[in-house]
């Protein structure tokens, strides 16, 4: 039980008091409890995608998958982000970065949950969709300005060259996997 308070309470944190909570955040003391509190929002996410499914064996594969590949982009998006965040004149280590990137997992679980809104209207689905989709890159900026004492460049540079990359990397993959 006393998981589950912890797991609600950085959620809650996260979403409802994001500079406060990232102004806190510790930036070192490793990886475990945030890569925990990741994994756990990256399977409530991935029960969402698969909820219309009911239940078979591809779903819990899926499950798995999701988890062990979810698990790995933290850290990959983590490392493209943090050489951004060092030209800006971020003050962190790694660590902070990854920590920032994990806790950050739970706008995943919103965004995927904003999906199960297509089932009432696709219109309501599409509009909950973005309204989640800015606000967490609002966050993220939130985010890192705190938790790597970003004061020289607003921290929107680093959020556009990243997901700038890792729209050019999803094209490319797309690209391979079509040819």
């Amino acid at each position: 039980m006393e998981f589950i308070n912890n797991w609600y309470k950085k959620a809650k944190g996260v979403i409802f008091h994001p500079k406060e909570f990232f102004k806190k955040m510790p930036t070192t003391g490793g990886y475990k409890e945030p890569l925990m509190f990741a994994l756990i929002n990256i399977f409530i996410a991935g029960v969402f995608i698969s909820f219309p499914y009911r239940s078979n064996i591809l779903v819990y594969s899926f499950l798995v998958l999701q988890l062990i590949l979810g698990s790995i982009a933290i850290f990959i998006i983590a490392a493209v982000l943090h050489p951004f965040l060092k030209l800006e004149g971020g003050k962190k280590n790694y660590e902070a970065t990854f920590r920032v990137v994990a806790y950050l997992s739970i706008y995943y679980t919103l965004v995927m949950y904003s999906n199960l809104f297509s089932y009432i209207s696709s219109s309501i689905g599409v509009i909950v969709y973005w309204i989640v989709f800015l606000y967490t890159i609002y966050v993220l900026c939130i985010a890192f300005d705190e938790a790597h004492e970003i004061k020289s460049l607003p921290p929107w540079l680093s959020v556009i060259l990243t997901v700038a990359i890792l729209v050019i990397l999803g094209i490319m993959i797309k690209i391979f996997m079509i040819s």
